[in-house]
């Protein structure tokens, strides 16, 4: 009996950890403008080595962000702590917890709150908080924004498409269409870590498409960071604008994935991505009318 209360009270804390960074690191973006210009370094720092807050020292970090200590102290107390290593404690009980993050652990700890996920009933609420996710993602999308996004693609001479991990997916679909446009298109897969050599020979007027989540996979920084050289044009699918690719890329377009029992749900991103490309598509068809008439 004692072993079953240790291991509960175990997922307890891991569950509460990884919440409270969550929750902060939400507040951080949330509250970013209102930020002083040294606590925006400080603030787009943190989010975008939000993994090794937990191992740095104050001073490694203020290092890191050309400020002086006391600017991180200012920092952490503008949140609510009481100073540097009070902000610190809840990156390393999270560190300390990282085994949360595993695909058992997520369904144990859902099941322990007594939900049915066993149940054939349970598809159908997945597919509810599906909805609810695009029905979110929809709400947050600007007009104006998605079409900066189209006429990135109309003018885009080739297509190099990239996404790692859960946005494989995504990216292989998108490259799927768009070799039925008859366009010329690469996946790159980074097949071999050869990412950076996949996409070395694109060009000014071509367009590389990159999706990309929290915890932003290196392998897409490197794809993006080669693109950037060559002075291609980038179009970047993220969950935050201050992304660390997000400073490399011409355009971005902010989706916030949703989460079921702690899995994050493709099924928003990957409509908006066939939306985005059954639109492009049609803005080709109507182009090729016209020519037609004149």
């Amino acid at each position: 009996m004692r072993s079953k209360s240790k291991k509960s009270n175990l997922k307890n804390l891991e569950k509460v950890a990884i919440e409270q960074v969550q929750s902060f690191l939400e507040r951080i973006i949330d509250e970013y403008e209102d930020l002083s210009n040294q606590l925006k370094i400080v603030a787009q720092y943190v989010l975008e080595n939000k993994d090794n807050i937990a191992v740095l020292k104050i001073q490694m970090l203020a290092d890191g962000c050309s400020v002086q200590p006391s600017t991180i102290i200012r920092f952490a107390q503008r949140f609510g702590f009481k100073g540097f290593s009070d902000m610190q404690a809840i990156f390393k009980q999270r560190y300390l917890s990282n085994t949360a993050h595993e695909y058992d652990t997520r369904i144990q700890n859902a099941l322990s709150q007594d939900v049915k996920m066993h149940d054939a009933e349970n598809i159908i609420n997945i597919l509810t908080h599906c909805e609810a996710g695009i029905a979110d993602i929809k709400a947050n999308l600007l007009l104006d924004e998605l079409e900066i996004s189209l006429n990135m693609m109309l003018k885009a001479q080739a297509f190099y498409i990239v996404g790692v991990r859960r946005m494989f997916p995504i990216a292989s679909y998108l490259a799927y269409s768009l070799h039925h446009l008859q366009k010329k298109t690469f996946l790159v897969d980074g097949m071999g870590a050869m990412g950076a050599i996949q996409v070395h020979s694109i060009e000014s007027d071509d367009l590389l498409i990159a999706f990309s989540m929290q915890p932003y996979a290196k392998e897409t920084q490197i794809v993006i960071e080669t693109a950037h050289k060559n002075k291609a044009k980038i179009l970047l699918i993220t969950d935050s604008y201050l992304s660390p690719l997000a400073k490399l890329s011409s355009h971005i377009i902010k989706i916030k994935e949703q989460e079921v029992y702690s899995f994050r749900v493709i099924a928003g991103l990957m409509s908006f991505t066939q939306g985005l490309f059954i639109t492009y598509a049609a803005k080709i068809e109507q182009d090729q009318a016209r020519h037609k008439k004149i």
